[in-house]
């Protein structure tokens, strides 16, 4: 005597046969679990990282950005150099030192001089 049951779809399936499927479904369902057992490992594994990996690209960062700070430094001092080389024998502002008429001089050889 074979047994025949109906499933929703109206489909009649044996015992025989639901046996199989039911072995299927148990299958993909290990398959499933160890999946997402791999899937959790995975995730532990790289929490564990992921502070050491903030961690150096943070001092990579602060290298970076101390080179660049250095780098911009020196610009500045180079720029006052050639600004001192440039401006020797020159007052503030462009001024020329000990030339009568123009600007105000140290000992009085601007324009009130003559006064």
């Amino acid at each position: 005597m074979k047994t025949v049951i109906t499933n929703i779809q109206g489909l009649l399936l044996s015992v025989k046969e639901l046996a199989q499927l039911l072995k299927r479904v148990d299958a993909e369902i290990s398959n499933c679990e160890s999946c997402h057992h791999d899937e959790n490992e995975k995730r532990k594994k790289y929490k564990v990282r992921s502070p050491l990996i903030i961690i150096i690209v943070f001092l990579i960062y602060s290298i970076v950005m101390y080179d660049c700070i250095l780098s911009i430094v020196h610009l500045k001092n180079k720029l006052k150099r050639r600004r001192g080389e440039e401006g020797r024998g020159e007052g503030k502002g462009g001024e020329k030192r000990g030339v009568e008429g123009k600007g105000k001089g140290r000992r009085g050889k601007g324009k009130l001089a003559g006064a």
